[in-house]
């Protein structure tokens, strides 16, 4: 298989040096560098040929970033990528965030008391005037997309078709309020089927995605951001502050950024 991938990208897009990803959890895959402003026209290239080549792109960082992303799939800490995947299958997205929401609201409960219900009514507001969102990638920039491109980063193809099991095969999350593996897979599938959301890039702390069909009304784009929220509760409490601050930044916005603490 890889002297197949290899002969594709080299002939396709000129990539001649693939290393290997090892995993003691599922099939390895491939990385290669490239300057950070090129990273985005890459990744793009490498996913318009998954159909063909039965890898998915994913944009990982620098090297400290690769590092921390792939030292699980070395680790003794890890779980079989096909438990990952039977356990995600075992729980509707749905389900997962109703449990999602009710494992806060206890945890609201226990924290403040009588006042948990003031604590959550502060995570809504008014629709704002002035939309501040994430609206370009970057994973391949220095700080949060406001610095230059990176001098150098990795790009990893995992061997699936399907961007939601690349969590799985890097046995990403389970950490702090990171959701689980799996948690992960069961989302991704959900909004890719719901928006045409795929993974672009993830490093130690954030993943992003591309967004084909992102929503187009104020009230999708709340039951959106109330998903994310539940999803990844940083970008709310460290980032937008409010349900529909996040929701703004997510009407007609072909990027979605996620961060974890």
């Amino acid at each position: 298989m890889r002297d197949k991938l290899a002969k594709l990208v080299a002939d396709r897009l000129g990539i001649s040096a693939l290393g290997a990803i090892p995993n003691r959890y599922a099939a390895g895959g491939y990385r290669f560098s490239c300057s950070g402003s090129a990273a985005l026209d890459r990744w793009r290239q490498l996913r318009a040929l998954v159909d063909e080549s039965g890898y998915w792109p994913v944009i990982l960082g620098n090297d400290k970033e690769v590092g921390r992303i792939l030292g699980v799939t070395e680790s003794e800490h890890g779980q079989p990528l096909q438990e990952i995947l039977n356990e995600a299958a075992s729980q509707s997205a749905e389900q997962w965030l109703k449990e999602r929401e009710q494992s806060n609201l206890t945890a609201l409960q226990k924290a403040y008391g009588a006042g948990w219900q003031k604590t959550v009514a502060e995570l809504h507001g008014d629709w704002p005037e002035r939309v501040h969102a994430v609206t370009s990638f970057t994973i391949p920039f220095e700080g949060v997309g406001s610095g230059p491109p990176k001098a150098k980063v990795e790009i990893g193809l995992f061997p699936t078709k399907n961007d939601w099991e690349v969590p799985a095969q890097l046995n990403f999350g389970g950490w702090n309020e990171c959701p689980d593996p799996a948690a992960h897979v069961r989302m991704m599938k959900k909004w890719f089927e719901d928006y045409g959301a795929e993974l672009v890039g993830v490093n130690g702390d954030v993943i992003e995605m591309s967004v084909t069909r992102p929503p187009s009304t104020r009230e999708e784009a709340v039951k959106l951001a109330d998903q994310q929220f539940l999803y990844c509760e940083d970008i709310v409490l460290q980032g937008t502050e409010t349900i529909e601050r996040l929701a703004a930044g997510l009407l007609g916005n072909n990027v979605w950024f996620f961060w974890w603490d």
